[in-house]
């Protein structure tokens, strides 16, 4: 800046001398080159002193320092590490099963152990179209909110993906459901015989199963005593009382 003060110091005192013809413009020429270098000059110094400011390219919180007071930093190399913590963004593996119940822009509920039972959402912003070839799952990702900053980087996350949702369904006890040979079964009492009943099972929630066909509203389920059963075998009722009594 000093060199560029003095060069157009000069400039402009030798403008005012060709002006009045004392010196001629090829003369005025070199001075004139000299400013517009020092120009270019002192334009290039700012660049590199700006270089050597440390800016964060996001507002975040500083998780690591690389360099020390003193030591030499490498053009290039990282002198901090950054986190940004509001948003953050979760990272789940979703089982192909459920991957075609989401769709970018969904709201997503998670919960995070460590924080307590709270519900917290966050917005998918992407789901990979190629499953994994390690455990054939789907990689997901969604934006979350994060202005109080109680959730921080590396924290586990149990997502709650809803694949659908039904006004009404036929459900039963799983252990009441005969698995044989890649079908299942149940049986059902009709006056008092036992009729076995192929079912389909839709999908299996906890201890209960949800049917998508082969036993009705109104079917009388055999719960107990079933896996000793075969199609049409005479059955006896006995009032609930009387079969805790006896403790069957």
């Amino acid at each position: 800046e000093i060199e560029l003060r003095e060069a157009e110091k000069e400039e402009r005192r030798w403008r005012e001398l060709v002006e009045t013809g004392a010196v001629s413009s090829s003369d005025f020429d070199a001075v004139r080159t000299r400013a517009e270098r020092a120009r270019v000059q002192a334009d290039d110094a700012r660049t590199h002193v700006e270089q050597c400011e440390v800016r964060s390219p996001a507002a975040g919180r500083i998780n690591a320092r690389l360099v020390e007071v003193g030591e030499y930093a490498p053009e290039g190399g990282a002198v901090f590490e950054l986190v940004v913590t509001d948003p953050v963004r979760l990272t789940l593996d979703v089982p192909e099963r459920d991957i075609g119940a989401l769709s970018l822009g969904d709201e997503l509920a998670f919960r995070v152990l460590v924080l307590g039972e709270e519900e917290r959402t966050g917005k998918i912003t992407h789901i990979a179209e190629a499953a994994s070839p390690l455990n054939n799952s789907f990689r997901l990702q969604a934006t979350v909110p994060n202005p109080k900053r109680a959730l921080r980087p590396g924290m586990i996350a149990t997502a709650v993906i809803e694949r659908a949702r039904r006004d009404s369904a036929v459900v039963a006890p799983l252990s009441a459901v005969i698995p044989r040979k890649g079908e299942h079964f149940v049986f059902v009492a009709v006056g008092d015989r036992a009729m076995r009943r192929l079912v389909r099972i839709d999908r299996i929630l906890g201890a209960d199963a949800v049917l998508a066909s082969g036993l009705n509203e109104g079917d009388e389920l055999i719960v107990e005593g079933h896996r000793e059963l075969i199609d049409g075998a005479a059955i006896e009722r006995v009032p609930r009382e009387d079969a805790e009594a006896a403790g069957i």
